[in-house]
């Protein structure tokens, strides 16, 4: 698969083997562009897309096994970008939607 992302004019194309519609498709397209952005306001636009393609995510793909961990690095990148409102937001819908995760336990919650 091609991811064609066009910020600031610049492009960035990645192929991927793995299941194009995967959490880790979606981190490794971000972390390539991280590494290929030149200034720090092209950094803001990568991080914005890909906050966008994860909500994206888990919203069609709401049964995923990563839709649990797509909804903590929604949490995580809002806390980045100091919306503590929208991070919060997105951790209490993700304990109400999934209450255990993967090993059987509750997520945790960190308190700032």
């Amino acid at each position: 698969m091609f991811l064609a992302h066009d910020l600031s004019g610049a492009k960035f194309y990645a192929t991927f083997d793995a299941d194009p519609t995967g959490l880790g498709t979606l981190q490794q397209a971000f972390y390539k562009q991280l590494h290929a952005a030149k200034e720090k306001g092209d950094v803001a636009k990568i991080t914005q897309a890909y906050l966008d393609r994860l909500i994206d995510f888990v919203k069609t793909h709401p049964k995923s096994q990563d839709a649990p961990d797509a909804m903590r690095q929604i949490v995580f990148v809002y806390e980045s970008q100091g919306k503590t409102v929208e991070a919060g937001a997105w951790r209490d819908k993700s304990l109400k939607e999934y209450p255990k995760t993967s090993s059987g336990a509750a997520p945790k919650v960190i308190d700032k």
